[in-house]
């Protein structure tokens, strides 16, 4: 039985099978998220310019709080959204989203890398706020 707060945002297992622990959707579901991802992707340039800028904001010379902000002209993407739960010190727990370039209303989706808590212990708490209508993207498991 799935509770409201798990059907409202997106989620997506780049070739998964149908024995995913997410949220299951139907046909129409499925096929609404994905031409809006799609729609997203494949939207006319904006700029013709294609620079890339990446900010570390957690999991750069340490293990824990990964997460990468990937932004051009057009996109924002969170490479991952984690947290170090080995820290004492709330500060190194979490990712620094009080970085001036991290802005949660103009991301675009969260890309989870693997379901390790370093990667994608924050990602609750993005599903439960700000992120309601954006793209939660899991990669698949490589073994």
């Amino acid at each position: 039985m799935a509770s409201s707060h798990l059907e409202k945002p997106t989620y997506k297992v780049e070739d998964s099978d149908e024995h995913a622990a997410l949220p299951s959707f139907g046909s129409k579901e499925r096929e609404r998220v994905l031409r809006t991802i799609g729609e997203r992707i494949f939207r006319p340039k904006t700029f013709e310019i294609g620079d890339v800028r990446m900010t570390v904001l957690g999991g750069a010379q340490e293990v824990g709080r990964s997460a990468f902000l990937v932004k051009t002209r057009e996109s924002s993407v969170l490479l991952d959204c984690g947290i170090n739960p080995g820290s004492q010190r709330p500060f190194e727990t979490f990712p620094r989203f009080d970085s001036p370039e991290f802005q949660i209303d103009s991301l675009d989706a969260v890309i989870i890398s693997h379901a390790h808590l370093d990667h994608c212990g924050l990602v609750p708490s993005f599903t439960s706020t700000a992120m309601m209508d954006q793209s939660i993207v899991l990669l698949r498991p490589q073994i």
